[in-house]
């Protein structure tokens, strides 16, 4: 008599990878929060902006479904959140895209110069992705360090500002930034390191970084004024 054959499948082949309708619960139930960099953006007047309101964005970011695949996925033609959200009130910054297409393929956050954002879609529709922040780029050293304290440091285009743990302020210009392998560079070096201080006594410095400065003491009750040619003063009094 034949031995009756009783196959055993593997544990893998039993395991439901998903259902038809997996693919409408993506598009319609995504909820979750994505770490994603900027791939492009849209200014209002080009032609494949379709708010013609805002700044849009396309935004590459790292899909997980569960216990499914993981992978990059592209969200497209993002708006960016803004700051106080009424129109006398505002604040709002163009975000930037990647120099180069690299990070598609590669995925690689760290090596692309583009802004790390984090995405939200709202209502959980694909289609309505928004950026809601940025993160920290892993490619920037941070300047909240120990010994500086209770800090604050910001900087756009090539103007820096800082909030030290003295609550001093100081504003420094730059000149326009670049990227180039992963580094910042100034536009022009002769330019950079015209700065304001407002210092813990509250007596302010304007100062080009050189020679000519202005200095309110308010401590001494002076004001002192330093050029390397000229002063000149004028009034219509």
């Amino acid at each position: 008599m034949a031995e009756k054959y009783s196959p055993v499948l593997p544990s893998s082949l039993l395991e439901q990878a998903g259902d038809e309708f997996d693919g409408f619960k993506s598009t319609y139930n995504n909820f979750s929060l994505k770490t994603g960099i900027i791939l492009k953006s849209y200014d209002i007047d080009d032609v494949n902006n379709i708010s013609k309101n805002f700044v849009e964005y396309d935004v590459i970011a790292i899909e997980s479904q569960g216990n499914l695949a993981t992978g990059p996925v592209i969200f497209k033609k993002c708006p960016s959140l803004e700051g106080f959200g009424g129109v006398a009130n505002f604040y709002e910054a163009k975000l930037k895209a990647s120099s180069n297409d690299k990070v598609k393929y590669d995925g690689e956050i760290a090596k692309s110069d583009g802004s790390v954002v984090l995405l939200l879609c709202i209502n959980g529709n694909e289609d309505s992705a928004m950026i809601i922040g940025s993160s920290k780029h892993p490619a920037r050293k941070t300047t909240l360090t120990k010994e500086a304290g209770q800090h604050l440091e910001g900087e756009y285009n090539g103007v820096n500002w800082q909030v030290n743990k003295d609550g001093e302020l100081t504003i420094t210009f730059k000149s326009p930034s670049s990227i180039d392998n992963q580094k910042v560079k100034y536009k022009d070096e002769k330019a950079k390191g015209t700065y304001l201080k407002i210092d813990k006594t509250g007596s302010i410095d304007i100062n080009d970084g050189a020679t000519e400065n202005i200095k309110i003491d308010k401590t001494n009750k002076t004001i002192g004024i330093k050029a390397d040619k000229d002063v000149s003063v004028s009034t219509n009094g």
